[in-house]
């Protein structure tokens, strides 16, 4: 994508200074969602933009000063396409994180990043150029979008099944004791009328299982059993208990300018937005799910390397000297 140069300029946003390090950020955060996005039109699949990134499009046409990452999101048909294709659609060096790709993923969303090694700067002239100046790592979150059933009953079971799978998977990261957990498992097995395999101690085992426990739940009610459709893990763990919307508000997409790229949004974006947010024209600083900036330990990692071969130049520097902006 091109930019307009003054795009990269430190600049107080809504009263929130962005410098021109996040500036980069930004641009190859786009750069690499318009790689999903080109495998995604090549294969015919489906995607909108969501959470923050939503929420960006419609009220600033592009990233909230204050967050730096994308989010975006499919219907559940769509995104398995999507994991069985991008692996081998993507660029060099892309990876997809799910839990097909990776044994011991316990995410239940995917996340695509454009570098194979997320503790790692690049500083290379040839990839500084494509993400315009940015030598970070950048990963971009992939939701799935479930139906919901239309029996209350019918749902209110999922969701306990579900809550108890995650409380497992909860006691196993904070190490509780083997017979609380085997409780715990016994209760699922109960619930769910399975038997899990035995994970023979294996603790990461054990939470893969569950996880891919959890995604076949998440796929068990059908279209024409539901009105409604939600990312499930928010709903039911996060605080967003508005967050499930009418199946009919995703079957049009609109595009929305965001920093000059075309963002894909659900055409009922308002009322999306609404269950998320309530009032969210009004900007409210600090919202981020997550640390800000998210190059902050790859910061650190850059720092410890700068002692160790007496580097005196700042980041900035080099990164001119190695793109030749300073000639």
């Amino acid at each position: 994508m091109q930019f307009e140069k003054n795009f990269f300029d430190a600049e107080y946003i809504d009263d929130f200074f962005v410098d021109s390090r996040m500036k980069r950020f930004w641009a190859a955060s786009i750069e690499t969602l318009e790689e999903i996005n080109k495998v995604c039109k090549k294969h015919n699949i489906t995607w909108y933009a969501d959470w923050g990134t939503l929420l960006g499009t419609v009220r600033h046409k592009g990233f909230i000063p204050w967050d730096d990452d994308l989010d975006i999101a499919m219907k559940r048909n769509d995104y398995e396409k999507f994991l069985r294709v991008a692996p081998q659609e993507l660029p060099e060096h892309y990876r997809v994180f799910d839990g097909d790709s990776e044994k011991f993923w316990c995410n239940n969303a995917a996340y695509v990043a454009n570098w194979d090694n997320e503790n790692y700067l690049i500083l290379e002239q040839e990839r500084l150029k494509k993400y315009h100046g940015c030598p970070f790592y950048i990963g971009i979150d992939i939701f799935a979008l479930d139906y919901m059933y239309r029996n209350t009953e019918q749902e209110k079971f999922r969701k306990q099944l579900l809550m108890e799978i995650w409380h497992a998977i909860a006691a196993v990261e904070s190490k509780q004791k083997s017979e609380q957990i085997s409780q715990r498992i016994q209760t699922i097995e109960t619930i769910a009328q399975i038997k899990i395999p035995d994970w023979h101690g294996d603790d990461e085992i054990l939470k893969w299982q569950l996880r891919h426990l959890s995604d076949t739940v998440f796929q068990i009610c059908s279209e024409k059993e539901a009105d409604e459709l939600a990312e499930l893990r928010w709903l039911y763990v996060g605080e967003y208990t508005g967050a499930h919307f009418n199946k009919e508000w995703y079957d049009e997409v609109v595009y929305m300018p965001f920093h000059g790229f075309q963002m894909p949004v659900p055409k009922e974006y308002d009322k999306i937005l609404k269950g998320m947010y309530g009032d969210y024209m009004i900007p409210v600083q600090g919202t981020a799910s997550h640390d800000y900036p998210k190059f902050k330990g790859q910061m650190e990692i850059f720092n410890q390397w700068k002692k160790q071969v007496n580097e005196t130049r700042n980041l900035e520097r080099i990164i001119q000297d190695l793109m030749g902006e300073n000639q």
